[in-house]
């Protein structure tokens, strides 16, 4: 099932798959011929008495999947405009208001693991580790692929913490 939350293209696997093919079935899905998809999603059983739960291909928490997966939720329990839902890279269920009519969701986000100033490329920013995924917020910088599809600079950062290098901007004086 193909969601758009925010332009942030979200395939749900809604068929089960075992964690070790997730990666490589999610690639084969995104690389298909005039795809537009971003990131898969895996829907599973849920742990606990959620609505759902679905894992992101990483393990990563994903705000975008979640308020989609969310919304896919309410929908299927009778159009629902509150539910609980398990996602991958956050320790406890996340709350998704849905408004159906409107064809909108907000969804709780987990606090970070950790936020500490970094230095890429010369750039001053702000890292913020997400479980799974990492933002690095700079300021008063352009969006540039050639900035954020470069080497990731904080590979080596910790023996424990291996970020995707996803990259977010903010106008100058947002942060």
């Amino acid at each position: 099932m193909r969601a758009n939350p925010a332009g942030n293209i979200t395939l749900f696997v809604l068929d089960p798959v075992p964690i070790g093919g997730r990666a490589g079935l999610a690639s084969r899905l995104m690389a298909l011929p005039g795809s537009d998809v971003e990131q898969v999603g895996f829907v599973c059983p849920p742990a606990s008495g959620c609505a759902g739960r679905m894992e992101m291909a990483g393990g990563e928490f994903c705000g975008n999947a979640a308020r989609a997966f969310g919304m896919l939720m309410a929908q299927r329990l009778g159009g629902l405009p509150q539910v609980l839902v398990e996602v991958s890279g956050c320790g406890a269920p996340v709350t998704v208001d849905v408004d159906l009519s409107a064809g909108t969701a907000r969804a709780q986000m987990p606090l970070p693991r950790a936020v500490s100033p970094a230095r890429v490329d010369g750039r001053s920013g702000v890292l913020v580790d997400l479980v799974g995924i990492a933002h690095l917020v700079v300021e008063d910088a352009p969006p540039a692929w050639s900035f954020s599809r470069g080497p990731n600079p904080f590979s080596r950062a910790s023996r424990t913490w291996k970020p995707t290098a996803s990259f977010s901007w903010t106008q100058p004086g947002a942060l």
